[in-house]
């Protein structure tokens, strides 16, 4: 009984430090790519791309540093949440971190693209030789293929999270509304990466659907701050 309850205390604390790690990646990746990228990056325009990087170099700069955080806190959930769920089943809870530390490699190499643009606009000699207006559309290129390469990742994260929701809802550490939502969040990055790589776009219906995975995923990593209990893995055995 004394065993039994050290568990259940150190799975308590594994959810929690799991939940705020969630968190962060909540933060840290609406704040780099919404409140930054999408803000900076004009569609189809590099020299207006170029001018507004160049206004805002110092924010720029800052979403490749949250974009490491959030990447350290995806690897962080991924064995945080390996270790909570070995106990349910302890081979799909391996697939599950497998296909999400995937992710946080794509997403990792990804940041290369970022880091090459911001190469060029450091650099007068880079201006001199490519021209200004060129230059203004290699980083453009450069920023489209990081997008790019974030839908690839998801595509990765798509099939963890239909692996995840049937953990959440065989182990009953969350509502079996929360594993729904992670489940419909998998569809939504499954499906809307998979147009954006195959065809360069997305239904408008699947972009209003990202709303899906904002709404499970905060929800799951509150219910793992604040709500899970330690009985979670114990009544499986």
């Amino acid at each position: 009984m004394v065993g039994l309850d050290q568990e259940n205390r150190s799975n308590k604390s594994i959810t929690r430090v799991a939940g705020l790690f969630y968190l962060a990646i909540i933060a840290l990746g609406i704040w780099s790519e919404m409140a930054v990228r999408e803000m900076l990056i004009a569609p189809d325009n590099g020299p207006q791309t170029l001018a507004n990087i160049m206004a805002s170099s110092g924010v720029f700069s800052l979403s490749l540093a949250a974009d490491i955080g959030m990447i350290l806190s995806d690897i962080a959930v991924g064995i945080l949440l390996y270790l909570l769920f070995r106990q349910v089943a302890p081979r799909v809870a391996l697939a599950a971190m497998i296909l999400r530390l995937t992710q946080a490699i794509v997403l990792a190499a990804n940041l290369l693209f970022q880091v090459a643009a911001m190469v060029l606009l450091r650099g007068e000699h880079f201006t001199e030789a490519f021209g200004a207006e060129k230059l203004a559309w290699a980083v453009q290129a450069l920023l489209e293929l990081q997008g790019q390469g974030y839908d690839l990742g998801l595509i990765f994260f798509g099939i963890n999270c239909l692996l995840t929701a049937w953990l959440i809802m065989r182990s009953g550490i969350a509502p079996r509304l929360v594993g729904l939502g992670i489940a419909a969040s998998g569809l939504v990055y499954l499906s809307g990466s998979g147009f954006t790589l195959l065809t360069g776009d997305q239904p408008i219906v699947i972009t209003f659907a990202y709303l899906i995975p904002l709404i499970a995923e905060l929800a799951f990593a509150i219910w793992l701050l604040v709500g899970a209990g330690p009985k979670s893995a114990a009544r499986r055995n």
